[in-house]
């Protein structure tokens, strides 16, 4: 049962910067496939009651930061994966209660203190204290913004701080403060109101829908949008948490409804499993229960996993996807006192490797006897990092492979056949599926060339010019073919050629109509790849 009276500030974590998940088909996890790990650091982290957990991933270091009684600023400490170690930097935001959360746009850490004004002018009822807004740059804690004090909420910043929901949303780039907890002079209430942090103010986000009143809800990025994923909380002292799943989509709060969903708590913690593309929550409790289970969230609905080892029950438990693994790491928590020596538990959430999705959006470009062939990374890395990809070319089997790069050259192909490509991603668990064939590309033929300039003589005719292709594959450019559409593509001119000229002219254009353009080099392998431009004629 949690401590009464207790209120911890929301771990809100996000895997990687500038990495948006995507879908992924994550394996069922049988009863023996999954354990949490306890780790033993030569140095235990810090106990995090009162305190807040991010992944700083422009370090690639875990940023924990805590209130001790009697010292008047927060402590920061660091992990590295490998143990704890409390920093000493230059400056520290001043003690009070918190909530923080990684910036992906701007690349820091931003926090959110609410501070207690030495005194209050009589008959003010200050509502919310005035808060401070500090981001940490991996060196040093900066003060970025500051709330004055007013009689009610104060202007220019959340005023629920504390057990309230932040992460980064990724539908609006920014960082999503929601709910929490105001405290005045006169008392303190559960507030429902939603902020957003630009990297230099906040903003009020005017929503028609949300949670309502909120404190000490779950939170962190949905594995298929990236968006802000929010579960349970409680919106008084004296009730229970809820079963509510909520996103931020849209510029606005929406329910989700879920056939399964975790019993309804408040104090549990979620984070990224960015290595399985789910969103994983653990423990939390209500006033007669504890719970110590662990679930997924892949997008749509949620399942009840089944660790072989569990954590015990932690009053202040945080989630923090770990920077190198993508693994969700585990603080505990105990007491609301927090001496200076207390300390807690560190565990990590292991997941055996299974083979990588299949490759995305294969691309070749043609060579003389060869062909360059591009594709973006699998959705899934299967859990373990990927050692190699094979490329392998239809017709004929010819294959190339590199240890990580999303490039490889296939030689050895013939002039003049068309080929396809496909790719397949291996890690430790062996190889995955293989992706999608890509577009045919006649080998042999030259890349597309270079639009340089789209020009209007007069109102009714057009000029375009090109640079030619950077590889001519096998042999120089006889000619270019050019062609044009009045219908955006759906119908086209003949292919005509302009010889070895790179400029192409029309002189029947209707002004302020939308036009399409395409030309393609010609050598004695065939007709290479095509470059495009769309325009509106001139008015």
């Amino acid at each position: 049962m949690r401590p009464r009276g207790f209120v911890s500030s929301a771990a809100v974590t996000l895997a990687a910067a500038g990495t948006l998940l995507l879908p992924a088909g994550a394996p069922a996890d049988a009863a023996s496939a999954i354990t949490w790990s306890r780790l033993s650091p030569p140095v235990a982290a810090p106990n995090t009651a009162g305190g807040a957990v991010v992944a700083d991933a422009a370090t690639r270091q875990v940023i924990l930061v805590r209130a001790v009684i009697g010292r008047p600023t927060l402590d920061t400490w660091l992990w590295n994966g490998t143990t704890w170690k409390q920093l000493a930097p230059a400056t520290s935001p001043p003690i009070g209660t918190f909530d923080a959360a990684y910036d992906v746009t701007h690349g820091k850490v931003v926090l959110l203190v609410q501070v207690s004004p030495p005194s209050v002018p009589t008959g003010m009822w200050s509502g919310c204290y005035p808060s401070q807004t500090w981001t940490w740059d991996g060196t040093t804690w900066t003060l970025a913004s500051s709330s004055a004090l007013t009689d009610g909420e104060p202007p220019g910043a959340p005023g629920g701080i504390g057990g309230a929901v932040m992460g980064f949303d990724a539908g609006t780039g920014q960082v999503l403060h929601y709910g929490g907890i105001c405290q005045g002079s006169m008392g303190s209430l559960i507030i429902g109101s939603t902020w957003l942090w630009n990297g230099a103010t906040w903003t009020a986000a005017p929503t028609t829908t949300d949670p309502g009143s909120l404190v000490e809800a779950a939170s962190g990025q949905d594995p298929v949008t990236g968006n802000l994923v929010v579960f349970g909380g409680k919106a008084g002292w004296n009730v229970d948490g809820t079963d509510e799943t909520w996103t931020f989509t849209g510029g606005n709060w929406v329910r989700l409804t879920t056939p399964v969903a975790p019993p309804q708590r408040a104090w549990a913690t979620a984070t990224l499993d960015q290595a399985n593309h789910r969103l994983v929550l653990f423990g939390g409790g209500s006033w007669d229960e504890s719970y110590t289970d662990t679930w997924a969230w892949d997008g749509h609905a949620w399942t009840q996993l089944a660790p072989a080892v569990s954590p015990p029950y932690y009053a202040a438990p945080h989630l923090v996807t770990e920077p190198g693994t993508g693994r969700p790491l585990l603080v505990g928590g105990d007491i609301s006192t927090v001496p200076p020596d207390s300390v807690t538990d560190t565990w990590r959430l292991i997941t055996p490797a299974t083979a990588p999705s299949a490759p995305r959006s294969v691309i070749a470009s043609p060579r003389a006897r060869a062909a360059v062939v591009q594709w973006r990374a699998p959705t899934s890395s299967g859990g373990a990092a990927i050692t190699r990809y094979t490329v392998t070319a239809v017709p004929g089997g010819r294959s190339c492979s590199t240890a990580g790069r999303l490039v490889c050259t296939v030689t050895g192909l013939t002039n003049r056949v068309a080929y396809r490509f496909s790719v397949r991603a291996t890690n430790a668990a062996g190889p995955g599926p293989a992706s999608v064939l890509s577009a045919p590309v006649v080998v042999g033929t030259a890349v597309a060339p270079r639009i340089r300039s789209v020009s209007f003589p007069t109102r009714t005719s057009v000029r375009v010019t090109w640079l030619p292709p950077v590889h001519v594959g096998s042999g120089p450019v006889t000619r270019y073919l050019v062609r044009w559409s009045a219908t955006g593509g759906r119908t086209w001119s003949p292919w005509t050629s302009t010889g070895r000229s790179r400029i192409a002219a029309h002189a029947r254009m209707r002004s302020g109509h939308g036009y399409v353009f395409q030309v393609r080099a010609v050598n004695r392998s065939g007709a290479g790849l095509i470059a495009q431009v769309r325009f509106t004629q001139h008015a």
